[in-house]
């Protein structure tokens, strides 16, 4: 009885001093964030300044992982995943309206004059319009927009007229 009573008082202090020498409260939090672009693209490389940045101003907190060229799987993927919570963040798409129609608004082409016009739009009154009940129903927040190309169409043929994109999804 005494040797089981000296095992017991002995195992609670190793766990004692395993849990006293365990990682503090104030460890690293590793915060993942996936997308599709390739390293040196706008996207990617806003993803790498967000860690910098969250990295110096936490003083050191919290650390960014970016996972770029769909390495965590195609958009719908890491979308699911972001929403599970496997991985914290995602820069997505056209996959956002599936969950708020209104989001398609941010994949309109030709809806802005220039540069300058889509900025302001975004940060003002039209995007809240737009936001405004994705969280509820994703389950996420969005953070930040930005355009890439928001005058551009993606097609297999040339777009030398209005005419040419007729029929075209």
């Amino acid at each position: 009885m005494k040797r089981l009573l000296a095992m017991c008082v002995a195992l609670g202090l190793f766990c004692g001093l395993a849990l006293s020498v365990a990682p503090s409260a104030e460890a690293k939090t590793i915060i993942k964030i996936a997308g599709m672009k390739p390293e040196g693209e706008p996207e990617t490389i806003g993803m790498h300044k967000f860690g910098e940045y969250l990295e110096k101003l936490s003083n050191g907190k919290y650390e960014v992982k970016v996972y770029p060229n769909s390495q965590l799987g195609k958009e719908d993927s890491y979308i699911d995943q972001t929403r599970r919570g496997t991985i914290q963040m995602c820069a997505t798409g056209t996959q956002m309206s599936k969950f708020h129609p209104a989001m398609a608004m941010l994949e309109t082409p030709m809806l802005y004059e220039d540069l300058d016009h889509a900025h302001r739009a975004m940060q003002g009154d039209t995007f809240k319009l737009i936001t405004d009940g994705f969280t509820e129903k994703s389950g996420m927040r969005t953070m930040n927009v930005f355009p890439l190309g928001f005058r551009h169409f993606y097609t297999k043929k040339p777009v030398k007229s209005i005419d040419d994109i007729k029929g075209l999804k």
